[in-house]
């Protein structure tokens, strides 16, 4: 099935990511792969296509696990893997390594996001 033109971006920033989706409200959608945003666009069953896909895989930093005063803090882009093997994160938030180690299989965890699968269509939730 063809898809629909789109605007793409590759984002440098949380603030441009921020002033994009502000300007075009829900005719916009965010990617950092597209694996589960493709598929859906492909099979046109969104409410409303998008008019533009913002890719925030360019944005640096956003891949980190962090405990600070605060809290436990994971980037967007950090992947599974990285979560179920971080020393803070085994240590400390035990039950959150154990389920990132058990999604899908060991390929999947190496490329998946944590903002990926949270935002995750429900269709193929795995996190």
């Amino acid at each position: 099935m063809k898809m629909k033109p789109f605007h793409h971006v590759n984002a440098k920033s949380v603030e441009e990511v921020i002033q994009l989706l502000k300007m075009y409200g829900g005719k916009a959608r965010v990617i950092a792969g597209g694996t589960d945003l493709i598929p859906v666009l492909k099979a046109e069953i969104l409410p409303e296509y998008p008019e533009i896909i913002i890719n925030i895989k360019t944005v640096p930093n956003l891949d980190y696990v962090i405990e600070d005063a605060e809290g436990l803090k994971i980037g967007a882009l950090t992947k599974l893997e990285e979560i179920g093997e971080s020393p803070i994160i085994k240590g400390k938030y035990r039950l959150l390594a154990d389920a990132a180690n058990s999604v899908a299989t060991p390929q999947i965890r190496n490329m998946g996001t944590i903002g990926g699968n949270i935002c995750q269509d429900v269709r193929v939730l795995v996190l």
